[in-house]
C-alpha cells in the first residue's frame, strides 16, 4: 500500500458519498478534503484502478506530502 491522493471531479458536494464508495472498493481514506475535492488515503495497484474507474474520480496520484 502507498499513499495517494484522490482528486474529485468538479461536482465536490457527494464527498462524503464517493469517499464511503472507495472505501467499499479498497481504499483506505485518512482524510477527506470536503472543500478541496481531495481524499488522501493508501491503495496498492489493484485499487489505484478500482478508483481511476469511479465516474466521480479525475486522478489519483502518490502522495509525497509525507502527510
Amino acid at each position: 500500500m502507498e499513499p495517494v491522493l484522490v482528486t474529485l471531479k468538479d461536482d465536490v458536494t457527494n464527498v462524503s458519498r464517493i469517499s464511503q464508495d472507495l472505501q467499499r472498493s479498497g481504499l483506505s481514506v485518512r482524510d477527506v478534503f470536503p472543500n478541496l475535492g481531495v481524499i488522501r488515503g493508501e491503495a496498492d495497484t489493484a485499487v489505484h484502478r478500482a478508483v481511476r474507474a469511479h465516474p466521480g474520480v479525475l486522478d489519483v496520484e502518490r502522495d509525497y506530502t509525507g502527510g
